[in-house]
């Protein structure tokens, strides 16, 4: 209490110092009012900086295993029936990978500029992809799920896991081809562009998704009304400028 009664004093010299007051003259009462306030301020921080902050306790979260118990298997042998809760490989890995009787797969696609396309004679095509779906034993909302799988962790620019198991992983950014006609070849650049955009036009051109092809148009329309929006307020701002 004598250290507050200190700090008032010191700061009221201080003020008066500042406001150039003569000894006759006083602080008015709403001075006075705000210097208790900032002193009272003052005491609370001093007394939080002077307490210990409190140790937390991390918890450690630990993985159990899920059991259901054992049965009797026909040959007399006990098995435990176990969940297990570790992903598997995409259902459509394999046509993602290769298709059949080629080297390459729909990541090729993905890799490849979309002018290209038309050099391929599978898997550029709606035809052509359900053709290997049949081979493959895919179906086409599996499939279709798998690579709106990938277009959500591309669109927080993240890398997309394909298999767990197997740290199967693909990049959001792939290295741009250049065709060499003295070669005959194509040859990989140092240009790195966003594989986005063609996982978008292969699920728009290829696989024909609906779904996102409405959400795409309807994000258009919503932007070209925003724009819009935006100019005719702009319109109105400067025409009642001139009036006034």
């Amino acid at each position: 209490m004598s250290q507050f009664k200190e700090m008032k004093k010191r700061k009221i010299a201080k003020f008066n110092h500042v406001l150039a007051l003569k000894p006759i003259e006083q602080l008015s009462r709403g001075w006075l009012l705000a210097l208790n306030n900032v002193l009272n301020l003052e005491q609370q921080s001093m007394k939080k900086k002077m307490k210990k902050p409190e140790k937390k306790i991390v918890e450690t979260k630990r993985q159990q295993r899920i059991s259901f118990g054992s049965v009797t298997l026909n040959n007399g042998n006990k098995t435990e029936i176990r969940f297990s809760t570790s992903p598997k490989e995409m259902e459509s890995g394999p046509i993602l990978e290769k298709f059949f009787g080629q080297q390459y797969g729909i990541l090729h696609f993905l890799s490849t500029e979309y002018e290209v396309w038309d050099i391929y004679s599978i898997g550029n095509s709606n035809k052509s992809l359900m053709d290997q779906l049949a081979i493959h034993k895919i179906s086409l909302e599996t499939l279709t799920n798998n690579l709106k799988k990938i277009y959500k962790y591309f669109r927080k620019e993240q890398v997309a896991i394909l298999g767990y198991r197997s740290s199967w992983k693909l990049l959001p950014l792939y290295k741009k081809t250049v065709y060499n006609p003295y070669k005959n070849i194509w040859e990989i650049t140092e240009i790195k562009a966003p594989i986005l955009p063609n996982l978008r036009m292969y699920l728009l051109k290829v696989v024909k998704d609906k779904k996102l092809a409405a959400t795409i148009i309807e994000t258009a329309w919503r932007q070209r009304r925003d724009k819009k929006i935006l100019k005719i307020k702009k319109c109105v701002m400067d025409w009642g400028g001139i009036i006034l």
